[in-house]
């Protein structure tokens, strides 16, 4: 190293770290770094660094460390974590990114000393953290480190400085990056499946010119799949298109189940892109034109065939408004038009997915086929377009087909957040299309099973499809029979003279698409092609037979065509035939021979669309649909029906929801309903609205037509004298219940329902105040109470938010950028207990897509809690808690978002309000706050600990001790010798709405007991709360002085009815309650939650009846506390007894290397040392079912209990003496966890072995095993937890005791002892008057 000034030249042989704001993320060398962990996940590199690159294997993520030698010859071990790992031998430098840095906490300078910062002071060409400052050499050019592998010594040695942190490092809203994940292969098969089966030619290349971004959006590790919500993709405008774009209108014989009966096409020449446009009328062909225009763009010239209605004024007015030239192709020369050429190409593809599908599938599905098959095009690679999409030509952009994750019509599992307990989320459907303007870019169209079984039954129902995210692929049952490939055999596409329209294999590839000239032979269809099988587009063509097979053919391969019912002068249909012009449909009449092989039904299509009141279905000579009681074992015929209870309008077609004498429903048409109950529709009508819509007012007037003629015609039937007796009809002598009106006659009055609120919901009532649903909800109560209480709360909260600048107001009408997403603002009303009226504004952020943003805040954990008050207690530190007022709103979002002002904002009542501040609502809400306030704990000087990052701790300035600040979303609590300096520096930055001593934080109540000069912590509030709303529900409860039953307490065996909707709700809520007041700290309840929790999805009444055993137990002892003290326990009296045993162990032949690990990185440790106790016991073959054993952990610190676990032992323990090693295991894991909390607080745990952690068991052969060399494992079931036991011990991490059984304190948390000695057990574990436990 040579200096010239202030300028350093490095020899070319040094190994440096440059600093580099250029580069994504930090990356080392293999020479200069030793390798501390690795992540696993890989990265390519591209950008300039990827040219210097010796290897392109992705590089790993690891965690590295080095050694730096200052100028001033100090030396130190730079820890850089989240850096990719450069294996080159011959790599000599190393980048730091300085932002990665930063976002550490940790200053970095790397502006020369003899250039200048932006505000005229010098640069400092140095990193300072914590109390250390690191010069920079600077040449010239960059700021860098002269850096040398550590050796095992030196990472001892000298001082570690973390640079980076540990945690994933992915800055938020990154846009470029020169990294990329690596992607998982998936077969070409699959991809074929995927794209619609073109070649294998085809689909290579499309994988080689387009992009897989994301490699899956399924919740992988979950049982149940994940909902998340989406956003609304935004229009594009249109733009101009350099090229020619050829239209024509296509009809269909055929209905299709969403009720179009043509489509528009548009083929462009240049990029060889078509996109198809659905309709129902012919006139909305000017419309499909204008969308195309607006999506795509506007072509140079649309070329037509002179149809009536591409000649006509809304056709042309569009050419004018976008200035596009209007041609039309000679007539009788129907070739000049490029897009009917095109749709024998569809009419191919179409073919190939009814024949692959892996079920039946109807024709009038092919509006899905067609909508996929054009998305699917535009994203296939074509020779003619040099191997590349038609979309990327058009826009310009990388293709990317990692939303195709199914082939079309493949069964799968979607995600129904509707759904809860009992039914499962996880529903069955099958996937029809990529949603284009629904959602994010994986949202599919999905048509659930039941509605597709529906129209099977009735085809003229037309299936609901769904809009899901949340899709995964599923197995095809058995029970599907694929019998699509003779619905599509029969597929025949016609244009709009009536001639058939086929794929042109004479057409010159530059006209259309692809050339197949050096298309491969070698397709992995089941269905080969030759050259004069493939067409020009990738397409195999003819697949399947042209025509319908012979009646010898079907004899041959046992497939006949079932002769469906044909209308008078007509013959029987078995052609379909998809016409693109012709208003009527048109049929090819054929005959087919009766065979007794198996029949594939084929619904006529030649029912008039006006019907509605004849339905055509799948009939046999008798009348009866063969395949209804097969496929459908669940169909009823309408005498199960007992009453018609709601209505639903899908796509115009009314439908009325029946309920059957069993309590099932299921929606069914109108015009089924009609014919099969016609006095239940008509009463339903009656007494229902069906809408103001003039369509609907037919059905009132039948209703009002239909009911009086039924009584006319029941009074002529039985019109006898009054003398007669009367004889009963063959309908229902009592009338059909009905929940819209009361039956006539009866003496109970009708059900009043609520008034509901202004915006539809029922008004709920707190402490006897109607709370309002709405703002003008709002205001109305007050005009009736003659106040301005709710108005009050309302502006006082809407002034907080703007004072804050929550809010950018824009004028009506203004416009935003396309990435801001809309969301609507919602009112939450609550009455206080003072009855004071509180009002919060909140966003509804579910309606927000948050993908790609951070959305993770941690909070801090009880036990850490618990640790800093014991603290507190050693070094005589004070304690103050906080409060932050407003919290979340005091950061800023890093999301687009706006929204619009309502009545409630006042004048702003219209604007547009960009969202500036982290409203509540906000999935990102509580992570912006959690940073926004570690920034400024850091600024501080206070750094996160390693076991829990909410746990901030920073050096006393005296150096003889750290001062604490934990952290809880917006309550915090500050362990120090002056607590008071850093409330004030907190209230200087923030809104403090309540600090001072501890009282009430995090659930648990503080109180100061002067007699013994200590802080005892209990739960008396919450529990009291507790018992209060179980007593509102179940009446007064009776005390008991224990939690569970003592007699033999099993719930497992309890064979009780299983619990309703409303009692398997509250038997969760109690459940959820009794866990809480466990983490609270009542331990006593610990082994009654762990028993009953397990019955959370499925209880019974019997375990009803004990939750409610607990609460009484609880009313029994509100308020039991556990005292905090850092001093020692003293066994001295129970070992002069004779009830404690300790058991000295040597196993240095057994385990020499014994050594407890200590990490280099710990804070430095002050102040006394703290005593470990951990208790244990097993509970062996507690559950009488699965004969799994129960652990039960106690753990101490000092003489305050900070730990507390029972839980279910993970494998079978086959002897009490398994069971209880088990129990030892456990123990051992939690005295390891416990000492590394405590070194990470800065408590001195000699690592020596004279401070071991003291267990305590009552097995004493279990503590003999575990402590005497000479024993050998006897069961080799057992081992691990043999060897890890001894080892632990071996190396004075813990030192294992007997302890009599009636004294194990543990014993609680296994089994329900008798009272007397349970309430002994909890005198002794917590707190009680004049005693220190």
């Amino acid at each position: 190293m040579r200096h010239q000034e202030d300028l350093a030249i490095h020899d070319s042989t040094d190994t440096l770290i440059i600093i580099d704001s250029g580069c994504d993320q930090s990356i080392i060398n293999k020479k200069s770094f030793s390798i501390l962990s690795k992540s696993g996940t890989y990265y390519h590199v591209n950008g300039a660094l990827a040219d210097r690159m010796t290897t392109s294997e992705p590089l790993q993520v690891v965690n590295g460390a080095t050694k730096v030698t200052t100028k001033n010859g100090e030396k130190y071990i730079l820890v850089i974590n989240q850096a990719l790992l450069d294996t080159s031998e011959q790599q000599l430098e190393a980048l730091l990114q300085p932002h990665q840095c930063r976002a550490h906490g940790v200053c970095v300078d790397d502006c020369a000393t003899r250039h200048k910062h932006i505000d005229g002071s010098n640069g400092g060409q140095c990193i300072q953290v914590a109390n250390y400052n690191l010069p920079l050499y600077y040449d010239g050019y960059k700021c860098y480190f002269i850096t040398s592998k550590p050796s095992p010594e030196d990472l001892t040695q000298f001082p570690h400085i973390e640079l980076t942190s540990p945690l994933q490092y992915e800055p938020d809203q990154r846009v470029y990056t020169r990294r990329r994940k690596t992607h998982d292969v998936i077969p070409i098969g699959e991809w074929r499946a995927r794209l619609g089966y073109p070649t294998e030619a085809v689909v290579k290349n499309t994988l080689q010119c387009t992009t897989r971004l994301v490699d899956t959006v399924e919740a992988e590790t979950s049982e149940y799949m994940r909902d998340h919500y989406k956003s609304r993709l935004l229009c594009l405008r249109p733009h101009r298109l350099n090229d020619i774009c050829f239209s024509d209108t296509f009809f269909s014989s055929i209905k299709s189940v969403r009720g179009y009966t043509m489509f528009q096409m548009f083929s462009l020449r240049d990029c060889g892109h078509d996109v198809p446009y659905l309709m129902r009328k012919e006139s909305q062909a000017s419309n499909c034109f204008r969308d195309f225009v607006r999506q795509i763009g506007a072509p140079r010239v649309i070329v037509n065939d002179n149809a009536k209605t591409m000649t006509g004024n809304n056709w042309l007015s569009v050419c004018r408004d976008f200035c596009i030239e209007d041609h039309n192709s000679e007539a009788y020369h129907q070739n000049q038009n490029l897009a009917e050429r095109r749709g024998g190409i569809y009419k191919l593809a179409i073919i190939k997915l009814f024949h692959n599908t892996p079920i039946s599938v109807p024709i009038s599905f092919w509006c899905y086929a067609l909508e996929f098959i054009a998305l699917v095009r535009g994203c296939l690679a074509r020779k003619s377009l040099n191997w590349k999409p038609s979309e990327e030509i058009l826009f310009g952009e990388t293709v990317d087909i990692s939303v195709f994750r199914f082939p079309w019509f493949s069964p799968v599992w979607y995600y129904d957040p509707g759904q809860s307990f009992p039914h499962d989320k996880m529903k069955k459907g099958f996937f029809l299309n990529i949603s284009p303007t629904v959602g994010d870019a994986f949202s599919y169209v999905i048509l659930p099973e039941n509605e597709f079984q529906k129209h099977i039954r009735y085809p003229r129902y037309n299936p609901v499809t769904l809009i899901r995210s949340v899709v995964r692929i599923r197995k095809v049952e058995d029970s599907w029979e694929n019998v699509a490939d003779d619905y599509a055999s029969t597929f025949i596409l016609t244009n709009v003279r009536g001639d058939q329209v086929d794929a042109d294999t004479t057409i010159d590839a530059d006209d259309i698409l692809v050339s197949t000239q050096d298309e491969e032979s070698d397709s992995i269809s089941e269905y080969p092609a030759d050259e004069t099988d493939v067409d020009n587009d990738g397409y195999l063509v003819n697949p399947l037979p042209t025509q319908l097979p012979t009646p010898s053919e079907s004899a041959t391969d046992d497939i006949v065509l079932e002769e469906a019912p044909s209308p008078p002068d007509q013959a029987s249909v078995d052609n379909i035939v998809l016409d693109p012009t012709t208003p009527h449909p048109v049929h090819v009449a054929t005959t087919t021979t009766p065979s007794s092989s198996r029949k594939i039904p084929m619904v006529s299509q030649t029912q008039d669309s006006d019907d509605d009141n004849s339905i055509t279905s799948n009939v046999n000579d008798n009348g009866d649909n063969p395949n209804m009681e097969a496929l459908f074992p669940q169909y009823r015929d309408f005498d199960d029906m007992e009453d018609i209870v709601s209505h639903r309008w899908v796509d115009g077609v009314l439908e009325l929801e029946v309920q059957y004498k069993t309590g099932d429903t299921d929606f069914l048409m109108y015009d089924l309903v009609l014919d099969g109950n016609p006095l239940a529709v008509a009463r339903y009508i009656q007494t229902s609205s069906l809408g103001k819509d003039k369509s609907t007012a037919k059905y009132g007037r039948w209703a009002r037509v239909f009911l009086p003629d039924v009584q006319k015609t029941i009074r002529r039937m039985f019109a006898i004298s009054p003398t007669t007796p009367h004889p009963v009809p063959d309908t229902p002598t009592k009338p059909i219940p009905s929940r819209r009106s009361p039956v006539k006659g009866s003496t109970k009055p009708p059900n009043k329902k609520k008034k509901k609120g202004r915006n539809g919901r029922v008004p709920r009532t707190k402490y006897g105040i109607v709370i309002p649903t709405s703002y003008a909800h709002a205001v109305q109560l007050d005009r009736d109470n003659n106040n301005r209480l709710w108005q009050d709360a309302v502006e006082k909260e809407i002034s907080a938010l703007i004072h804050h600048g929550c809010f950018r107001f824009e004028k009506p009408g203004y416009k935003l950028p396309d990435e801001y997403q809309y969301a609507p603002l919602h009112l939450v009303f609550e009455v206080k207990q003072d009855l004071r009226r509180k009002m919060r504004l909140v966003i509804l952020g579910n309606k927000v897509d948050s993908c790609g943003l951070s959305t993770r805040a941690t909070v801090v954990k009880g036990i850490s809690v618990r640790l800093l008050s014991i603290i507190a207690h050693r070094d005589n530190l004070k304690e103050l808690c906080g409060d932050i007022g407003n919290a979340f709103i005091q950061a800023k979002t890093n999301e687009k978002i706006y929204t619009r002002c309502g009545s409630a904002f006042g004048s702003r009542e219209g604007c547009i309000a960009i969202i500036v501040r982290a409203l509540y609502g906000l999935t990102t809400s509580a992570e912006r706050w959690r940073t926004l306030f570690a920034d400024f704990l850091r600024s501080l000087q206070f750094v996160p600990t390693k076991y829990d990052c909410d746990v901030w701790m920073r050096l006393r300035d005296s150096k003889d001790g750290y001062e604490y600040i934990c952290t809880h979303v917006d309550d915090f609590k500050i362990v120090a010798s002056d607590p008071d300096f850093w409330m004030l520096k907190i209230k200087k930055e923030f809104l403090v709405k309540t600090s001072g001593p501890p009282d009430y934080y995090l659930g648990n109540d503080y109180r100061f007991e002067d007699n013994e000069s200590l802080w005892t912590v209990g739960s008396k509030t919450y529990a009291a709360e507790a018992i209060r709303k179980v007593e509102e529900k179940v009446g007064t409860l009776k005390k008991c002085k224990t939690p569970l039953p003592v007699d033999d307490c099993h719930p497992e065996l309890d064979d009780s009815p299983l619990l309703g909707e409303n009692d398997h709700r509250f038997f969760q809520a109690l459940v959820g309650m009794d866990m809480w007041l466990v983490v609270l700290g009542r331990f006593d309840l610990t082994f009654a939650m762990c028993s009953l929790s397990r019955f959370g999805a499925c209880p019974r009444e019997g375990h009803l009846r004990l939750a409610k055993r607990m609460f009484s137990y609880l009313k029994q002892f509100p308020d039991r506390r556990i005292l905090v003290d850092s001093n020692n326990m003293d066994f001295n009296n129970l070992k002069e007894e004779h009830n404690v045993q300790e058991l000295h162990s040597d196993f240095l032949l057994d385990y020499p290397w014994a050594k407890e690990e200590m990490d280099p990185n710990f804070p430095q440790s002050f102040g006394r040392s703290l005593q470990t106790t951990i208790l244990c016991d097993a509970n062996h073959a507690h559950d009488k079912k699965t004969r799994r054993s129960v652990t039960g952990i106690l753990g101490y610190v000092g003489c305050t209990i900070v730990l507390w676990r029972a839980v279910r032992q993970s494998a079978i323990a086959t002897s009490t003496y398994s069971s209880e090693f088990m129990a030892l295991r456990t123990a051992t894991e939690e005295a390891i966890a416990l000492r590394y909390m405590l070194r990470c607080l800065g408590v001195p745990i000699p690592s020596d072995g004279s401070a071991p952690t003291r267990l305590f068991g009552d097995n004493l052969s279990v503590i003999q095993n575990a402590t005497n060399p000479e024993c050998d494992l006897k069961k080799k079931h057992v081992a691990l937890s043999f060897h890890f036991v001894r080892e632990a011990i071996a190396a004075g991490v813990t030192c294992p005791f007997w302890l009599q059984g009636s004294l194990n304190q543990s014993d609680i948390l296994t089994k329900q002892i008798p009272a007397t000695d349970f309430l002994n057990h909890c005198d002794t574990m917590f707190w009680q008057p004049k005693h220190r436990s």
